[in-house]
């Protein structure tokens, strides 16, 4: 069975200073920990501190550890599926409830992504492909939500690009 949770210690293995091309060129033998924290991921760079890659129907593919409780996932299938069908109606609400908390929409392209912050102030940035839905999460306080979006916007064109 596939690991569904990335390493605790991911943020040792990333590299202070670290080049990157624009594109994600066709990685060998790919997992789903290699395009949320791994060298190609964008949790832990661009003030990105968490984050989740969904399938439509809410099926974790991949989540780091604060995502995850003992007993449950904090990100309910029920809440994928909800973005899921706004993105798919092109049309988000005011507030979108997640991970037992809701965000402001603050910005948005139906097509593609949305972006609010929390109560807490952490800034949730939520990207839509042809069969993913991905999470990134930052409790970085003067986060800059568009650092979120170009960070997430490597691996969503990449999966876009690839039709996933």
């Amino acid at each position: 069975m596939p690991k569904l949770t990335c390493p605790e210690n991911f943020s040792a293995f990333i590299p202070k200073i670290e080049k990157r091309g624009d594109m994600i060129e066709n990685p060998r033998n790919p997992t789903w920990e290699l395009f949320l924290t791994g060298e190609e991921g964008y949790v832990g760079r661009d003030q990105l501190t968490s984050g989740a890659i969904f399938m439509h129907d809410g099926q974790p593919l991949i989540q780091c550890h604060d995502m995850v409780n003992d007993e449950y996932d904090r990100i309910h299938h029920t809440e994928i599926k909800a973005i899921h069908k706004m993105f798919e109606a092109k049309k988000f609400a005011d507030k979108i409830e997640i991970a037992e908390t809701s965000f402001t929409v603050e910005q948005s392209d139906p097509e593609l992504y949305v972006q609010g912050k929390d109560e807490a102030g952490g800034t949730w940035t939520v990207f839509h492909t042809h069969k993913t839905v991905m999470i990134g999460y930052s409790d970085v306080e003067e986060c800059n939500p568009r650092e979120c979006y170009l960070g997430m916007s490597r691996v969503a064109d990449f999966f876009l690009m690839n039709s996933y």
